[in-house]
């Protein structure tokens, strides 16, 4: 059985996850996005929705979700579950202790969506991303949907001097949107992934060259601490460009639509619809956009 990144560092994450911010968290158009999905699945189908949510995601759970749905969410690390999840709700609500390749078998029943924040990048990329999608597929009835945030490769990817540059200049803002930048610039091919200690090295040798940012851009210390769980972590993320996450989808699910948010690094963080792919390869939906176009706030059907 495949098995996901190290349990520790997620432990880790839990017990800091109140400074994880967005983009390491969805915002405000990432949900309205899968709310927006939710509710055409829902419309599509004419009942409740059944809802496997991967990860904990406390802004999924407890987003605007059609009357009636039910949502069972699965984490394999404890500590995420108990520091992060906000709570089991009878008849609403709940979340077990699993890996998502065990989906299929973690629920009573075939579910009509499955909905995540940037889990496959946790997923050694092609291999483990086409097995776990072939689990959500199995898990899903034949007109649900996938829903799911990426972080992607730009098509060209940036150097660390142009990383450092745009920190320079003000264009990038976020602490957690220059520590992913910083991981990105130093993957080599997607299949390579970045070892998380390599983006903490890193770190230890730009630390001289930003240190006298800190002040002007506002990172707390307490913000720039949560790097230090990468210190010593073998555990990889993994970064394909928008083009090759469609490819190692495409064998169990074909887009929909998309939508790229308007904050900061959303070009790095689209967020897609996906249906059930069959041999035919039929073409989508009617009524739904397939592509990747895209306007300021986003994609939509």
């Amino acid at each position: 059985m495949f098995k996901r990144t190290e349990d520790s560092h997620w432990d880790s994450i839990a017990r800091c996850f109140d400074l994880w911010t967005p983009p390491l968290r969805p915002s405000a158009p990432d949900i309205s996005a899968m709310e927006r999905a939710a509710d055409q699945t829902a419309r599509r189908l004419g009942r409740n929705l059944a809802v496997a949510l991967w990860g904990v995601t406390p802004e999924i759970a407890e987003m605007r979700w059609p009357p009636g749905t039910r949502l069972t969410a699965i984490e394999l690390a404890a500590d995420m579950i108990r520091c992060v999840w906000p709570g089991d709700r009878p008849g609403v609500r709940r979340a077990v202790r699993g890996d998502w390749v065990q989906t299929p078998d973690l629920l009573d029943s075939q579910v009509d969506l499955v909905i995540g924040d940037g889990c496959f990048n946790t997923l050694a990329f092609p291999h483990q991303w086409r097995t776990y999608a072939a689990a959500a597929h199995r898990a899903m009835v034949e007109e649900g949907s996938l829903v799911m945030r990426f972080y992607v490769q730009l098509p060209r990817r940036q150097s660390v001097d142009e990383v450092l540059a745009d920190l320079q200049s003000g264009r990038v803002r976020g602490f957690h949107t220059f520590k992913f930048q910083l991981a990105m610039a130093i993957q080599g091919e997607a299949e390579q992934g970045v070892r998380l200690n390599d983006v903490w090295e890193l770190w230890q040798q730009v630390y001289p060259q930003v240190e006298v940012l800190i002040p002007r851009v506002g990172w707390s210390p307490e913000m720039i601490g949560t790097i230090g769980i990468y210190r010593g972590q073998e555990t990889r993320y993994w970064f394909p460009t928008f083009e090759e996450v469609l490819a190692a989808l495409a064998p169990e699910f074909q887009l929909e639509w998309v939508s790229y948010p308007d904050y900061e690094m959303g070009d790095r963080c689209p967020l897609g619809v996906f249906s059930p792919a069959d041999p035919s390869n039929r073409s989508p939906r009617p009524g739904s956009t397939s592509g990747t176009d895209r306007f300021a706030g986003g994609t939509t059907p």
